[in-house]
């Protein structure tokens, strides 16, 4: 490729990219105008789902953990009353 072809096709480049930017510029400001911002009560009301959702959240946490630890005991239970029987090894 000689001098001349490689100053083309890096002009041809540069001309795309400016190009390509220029659209991508004008698309993201159509979408912000076609989006009103949201008036502050809506913003407020979120803010207030938004806490109330963590709080559900820590308290399944708590309910959960309390779940595993009765399945823990239940297990460990069911563990001590199985009856073995004799000549066999248990693998554990």
């Amino acid at each position: 490729m000689s001098g001349i072809e490689f100053l083309a096709v890096l002009a041809a480049l540069v001309t795309i990219s400016s190009v390509a930017g220029s659209v991508a510029k004008a698309w993201a400001e159509r979408a912000q105008v076609r989006r009103p911002g949201l008036p502050p009560e809506v913003d407020e009301r979120l803010a207030r789902i938004e806490q109330a959702v963590e709080s559900i959240e820590a308290e399944v946490e708590r309910v959960l953990d309390g779940l595993r630890f009765t399945t823990k005991l239940l297990a460990q239970r069911a563990d001590d009353r199985a009856p073995t029987r004799p000549g066999r090894h248990d693998a554990r």
